[in-house]
């Protein structure tokens, strides 16, 4: 059973994630003001994969700039919407904690977010990555293997993978239950296992929701 400080720190580790990706949403806005901007009242956390669901986003402190989370239908997948400070589209993402009884400690979930011309996948981490790293990253779905080479961006505790994998994990995805990830890394692999269950509504709610192109 893992010690509660660990889990804390990791918890308070995946809500930064959260926050800062789905304030990000596509590349039109300002990395290093977004991660400069404070919020308000992120709630406790028991545990950030059992207890998933009691993820909250609070309104930043910046006018203008609110993050709101919810809930799709099914699956334990969060819709998660964040108002752009300059005034351009919402930022819309949908994430899945990892199966915390079959993943390494520091694999955190699975982002899926609108982006100009479709949806962006990204592996989220705990640990955060050197910006120049290009990790491999190994998919497995229904029987099917795919290494993608990936790109760290902002806050560097994710793993940016290229439209392929997106149309893989949205395609044969939405007929598989899980997804094994493994992220090859020194000195072993990072390996772990994220439910797909629900991706076909989620993913149906966060296509609704993304903003016009």
């Amino acid at each position: 059973m893992r010690q509660a400080p660990v889990v804390l720190k990791s918890s308070r580790a995946l809500v930064a994630a959260l926050i800062s990706f789905g304030t990000m949403g596509s590349t039109d806005l300002n990395a290093k003001l977004l991660l400069s901007t404070p919020a308000n009242d992120v709630c406790a956390i028991v545990s950030c994969y059992e207890k998933a669901s009691r993820i909250r986003l609070a309104a930043s402190n910046k006018p203008g700039a609110a993050s709101s989370a919810q809930t799709p239908s099914g699956g334990g997948w969060r819709l998660m919407r964040t108002l752009n400070p300059h005034g351009g589209p919402d930022a819309v993402s949908i994430v899945h904690t990892a199966d915390v009884s079959r993943s390494d400690l520091d694999l955190a979930g699975l982002m899926l977010r609108c982006a100009p011309g479709g949806v962006e996948a990204l592996v989220i981490v705990l640990d955060p990555r050197p910006p120049s790293s290009k990790p491999l990253v190994e998919l497995r779905i229904a029987g099917v293997a795919k290494k993608f080479e990936t790109r760290i961006v902002p806050p560097f505790t994710a793993l940016l993978l290229p439209p392929e994998a997106a149309a893989l994990l949205t395609n044969i995805g939405l007929a598989s239950e899980e997804v094994a990830i493994e992220i090859e890394t020194q000195p072993s692999a990072v390996k772990g296992t994220v439910p797909l269950v629900g991706l076909g509504g989620a993913l149906g709610e966060l296509r609704a929701s993304c903003p016009p192109q």
